[in-house]
């Protein structure tokens, strides 16, 4: 039914950009002494069952990586002050961590606010400041090998073959998505524009009369057009250098 479909929607969702974990590996008798002790999450009349396996699988996620852990919860029980219990503090100087790893957040909203509008908005303002310039020189540069899959492209009757020879004045308008990679690598996905030049391959007799087409006795010339196009690049872990880069299409702006 529509619930099931959402839900299968849902897990495959959150499974493209992150994973659903488990159960954490937590004795019962643990988790009964931390309840007699009264040890947040459970809180003073010893309730906090389910509170405390989250918090257990946070305690794992930081054994597993040094990675930052956003934990959303409106329980009072995990907080004090509106910052992590001090429980939990200790339990994480335990693990050898300090707190810095785990932020806690009392709504969605709230982390979205904190951590995700300012990304976007770096990456936006770095998209236009420097982007431009470090995906349209490692295109240039590696023109001939970038896997590029060509839409809508128009050209003129007698061309026989077309292929990117350079672009100039790249404009990225959009980051549709960005994922970091377990190499440390970041995954972006973004939509820009540009002038493009071809070498094209056509009957001279054809074309002399077209704007734009520059064509020898030989049939090898070029060709100018403006372009959309859809980027996938992986940037190193300091954003400032392509490692990867495909065009995942190409349109031209008739």
């Amino acid at each position: 039914d529509e619930v099931q479909a959402y839900r299968g929607h849902l897990l495959q969702r959150i499974k493209s950009v992150g994973r659903v974990v488990g159960y954490p590996d937590v004795s019962h008798e643990a988790l009964v002494k931390r309840a007699v002790h009264r040890r947040r999450p459970f809180d003073g009349k010893g309730s906090g069952y389910r509170d405390s396996l989250f918090w257990e699988t946070v305690l794992e996620l930081c054994e597993e990586s040094d990675e930052p852990v956003a934990l959303v919860s409106d329980d009072k029980d995990f907080s004090d002050s509106g910052k992590l219990h001090t429980d939990l503090v200790e339990d994480l100087a335990e693990l050898g961590q300090p707190c810095a790893p785990v932020s806690l957040y009392d709504s969605l909203a709230a982390f979205v606010q904190k951590e995700i509008v300012p990304r976007l908005d770096f990456l936006e303002g770095k998209a236009k400041e420097q982007f431009s310039d470090l995906i349209g020189t490692y295109i240039n540069e590696n023109a001939s090998v970038i896997p590029i899959q060509y839409d809508e492209m128009y050209f003129v009757s007698g061309v026989d073959d077309y292929n990117l020879s350079f672009l100039e004045n790249l404009e990225i308008n959009a980051i549709e998505s960005e994922k970091e990679l377990p190499s440390g690598e970041v995954l972006l996905e973004l939509e820009a524009e540009a002038s493009c030049e071809f070498d094209v391959s056509a009957h001279p007799s054809e074309i002399l009369a077209e704007v734009g087409y520059f064509v020898d006795e030989h049939g090898m010339g070029t060709a100018s057009k403006s372009v959309g196009l859809s980027i996938t690049a992986t940037l190193d872990r300091e954003w400032t250098k392509v490692t990867s880069l495909e065009i995942t299409s190409m349109n031209e702006y008739l």
